[in-house]
């Protein structure tokens, strides 16, 4: 093991030799347009490109999917699961479940509590859970009581997992600190990136991937 620069102690072991078998789960916004192009391409491109042995991309992001859903069809997950490798679970479900299907905060919470717990219990070691951005107009928030309150719904289930003492899930990644994309509530988007009031465009997805795997993947790993 080598000395840190400072003399006062030494490195982590590195983890770059690991074999990285990791599993994206959520809606459209995980696997965007059926994955021609997703934030997981450049977290693997980032992975690779910081010298990991390897690094397998399991995609489960299904359009439309909430993550009552997700929970429904977790087993197929596991499937992926190699005993040999680094087993990682990333879940993101911030949008179709409050926005479209009015689930509430707590239960989204509950929701997501569970789904890392079954992960954790059926061989994934580490897991990240994503929040997200809030959708927004290029006018500004949504001027409609109903979504506007889903979206006050969603602020709360963002700051529920950030505000977590003690996690079951390794990493949390929070998008509205993604200064390019402005995540913050009420935030014009910027059609640079945005191609509709959600979803994003190539060079979105790479922002996101870039965000995911500086505060995700290396808040956990030394590499």
């Amino acid at each position: 093991m080598s000395l840190s620069q400072s003399g006062g102690g030494s490195t982590p072991p590195s983890d770059l030799s690991k074999d990285y078998n990791v599993s994206f789960d959520g809606d459209s916004l995980t696997w965007e347009q059926s994955g021609a192009h997703s934030f997981a391409n450049y977290i693997k491109t980032q992975m690779i490109g910081a010298g990991v042995s390897s690094f397998t991309l399991w995609p489960f992001g299904v359009s439309g999917q909430t993550l009552q859903t997700m929970l429904v069809n977790q087993a197929a997950t596991y499937a992926k699961i190699d005993a040999l490798k680094e087993n990682v679970i990333v879940a993101y479900n911030s949008v179709n479940s409050i926005l479209n299907a009015g689930t509430s905060a707590q239960t989204q919470y509950d929701d997501m509590v569970t789904y890392i717990t079954n992960a954790k219990n059926n061989g994934y070691k580490k897991a990240i859970v994503i929040t997200g951005y809030h959708p927004r107009l290029v006018s500004g928030e949504y001027n409609n009581p109903t979504w506007n309150s889903r979206i006050d719904n969603q602020e709360a289930y963002f700051d529920l997992i950030k505000n977590t003492i003690s996690p079951i899930w390794d990493a949390h990644v929070d998008l509205r600190l993604e200064s390019t994309l402005g995540g913050a509530k009420g935030q014009d988007y910027n059609p640079a990136y945005f191609k509709d009031s959600v979803h994003l465009f190539q060079n979105g997805d790479e922002l996101v991937g870039d965000f995911v795997y500086e505060n995700g993947f290396k808040a956990i790993y030394s590499i």
